[in-house]
């Protein structure tokens, strides 16, 4: 288990940090306005994008995993479930090729039919279920060689600013084909004995139920950017805005990756509350370490990744980076925690409270401050969402506080700290070395408390 969990953590961690392979020639040679082009493209998206697939992948991965059966017997559930899965993709699918031909700018309309090929994967993502069956080595490999085939498309093809569509279809055709081979691969033989029209609808209902309340988190990372867009009217805004959002969300696919094995492990029995425990102290060292990185170095990352164009966004930068330990943990107990033990309309009524907050602040604030009215209503937002979560999980909260090596983890974070300020000071950043050896040394504690964790396999 462990193996497979170092593979889908290098996974997510390799997709999080791919698009900063990327940036230094893409920033350059579209620059803000394009890059904004793409964000608002991208954000109109993902709203049918996510309903294209709503909580579909998390409900079949739990149903899977909690079916104890045969594997055969998995494959056929899988099949059935698979089936309705599908069903809301082409739903989706013929209501966003509506809207985009209704209502969607014209300078973004072939962005956003390059996109569909995105949309699509929903309907032949099969990867809920390798996770499932703790798969997560097949689908790592996978979806690591295809990143890399885009990376290594888009520098071979993005020449200049027209070269924008190719840059996307380079991006979306790959993850395409890449997800078709894991259908293929996928041994639960798609049969029309299988169609059960009340089975489907049936677990449209759950899909709902547990995408709804999932979908404010979506609905906070990307309204305020649409809003920013169409208040101030300014693609060279949302496309610096856009850029802080990366940095900031680079850290977070270790959380998510972290909370999805978290789901396969979760029990209410001592020691599985003591290796979530745990994972949380990994977790928020990992998240801490990011962000000292950004206060110490944001400007230095800005010039050598993005260029001078982009220098002026590290104060945002700064401010953004500071709600990033509770962000992360917002993230990761209503992914893992609360989502395995059904709380949907709980996470459903909290999320859009803060989305609702989210949205109110931005109308007041974006007007007179742009892009720092944005930030400041993601920031307030997430506070919202982080005392009411943490006001309704105490209970479990308080036991895995019992089981959290608090001195380890304040004697970390504190030398984490120094580390930072220590290395700074002495090796300066006055190159990309210089700023790689500070990393690798300020990163060996977390490499070293993330093995003493996971040194033995877990055995529910």
């Amino acid at each position: 288990m462990n193996i497979q969990l170092n593979y889908l953590l290098f996974q997510r961690i390799f997709y999080q940090l791919s698009p900063f392979l990327i940036l230094p020639l893409i920033a350059r040679i579209l620059g803000p306005e394009g890059l904004g082009q793409i964000a608002l493209a991208q954000s109109i998206f993902i709203y049918f994008n996510f309903f294209s697939s709503l909580g579909s992948a998390s409900s079949n991965q739990n149903e899977i995993s909690k079916y104890k059966s045969s594997l055969t017997k998995k494959y056929i559930l899988a099949s059935k479930l698979q089936i309705s899965k599908s069903f809301l993709c082409i739903i989706s699918l013929f209501l966003y090729v509506i809207f985009i031909f209704i209502f969607v700018p014209n300078s973004i309309r072939i962005l956003s039919l390059i996109l569909i090929f995105d949309l699509l994967i929903n309907s032949i993502d099969t990867t809920w279920f390798y996770y499932a069956v703790k798969k997560f080595k097949l689908v790592s490999k996978l979806l690591i060689v295809t990143r890399i085939i885009s990376i290594l498309l888009i520098y071979a093809l993005v020449k200049n600013k027209n070269d924008i569509y190719i840059y996307l279809l380079s991006l979306s055709l790959p993850n395409f084909l890449m997800y078709l081979i894991l259908f293929i691969k996928f041994k639960a033989n798609i049969k029309f004995e299988y169609l059960n029209l009340d089975f489907i609808l049936k677990k449209i209902k759950i899909y709902f139920k547990i995408g709804l309340s999932l979908s404010g988190l979506i609905f906070i990372a990307y309204t305020d950017k649409i809003m920013l867009f169409f208040l101030t009217e300014s693609y060279m805004n949302l496309g610096f805005y856009d850029q802080v959002n990366k940095f900031i969300n680079l850290p977070l696919g270790f959380t998510i990756a972290l909370s999805t094995f978290t789901i396969s492990i979760f029990e209410k029995n001592s020691k599985s509350i003591k290796l979530i425990s745990k994972i949380i102290s990994i977790n928020f060292i990992t998240i801490s370490t990011y962000m000292f990185l950004i206060i110490f170095f944001s400007k230095e990352m800005i010039s050598i990744i993005l260029g001078n164009k982009f220098i002026n966004i590290f104060p945002y930068l700064i401010i953004y980076s500071l709600i990033l330990p509770i962000k992360s943990l917002n993230l990761f107990l209503i992914n893992s925690i609360m989502l395995k033990q059904g709380f949907y309309n709980k996470i459903f009524k909290y999320v859009f409270v803060a989305l609702i907050v989210n949205i109110i602040i931005n109308f007041l604030l974006i007007p007179k401050l742009i892009i720092y009215g944005a930030i400041i209503a993601s920031i307030i937002a997430e506070l919202v969402l982080f005392f009411l979560i943490i006001n309704f999980n105490k209970n479990i909260l308080i036991k895995l506080f019992k089981e959290f090596d608090k001195l380890i983890f304040l004697f970390l974070i504190t030398l984490q700290f120094f580390i930072f300020f220590i290395t700074y000071k002495f090796i300066g950043t006055n190159s990309v070395l210089n700023i790689f050896i500070i990393i690798i040394i300020s990163s060996f504690l977390n490499i070293i408390y993330y093995f003493k964790t996971f040194k033995k396999p877990y055995v529910a």
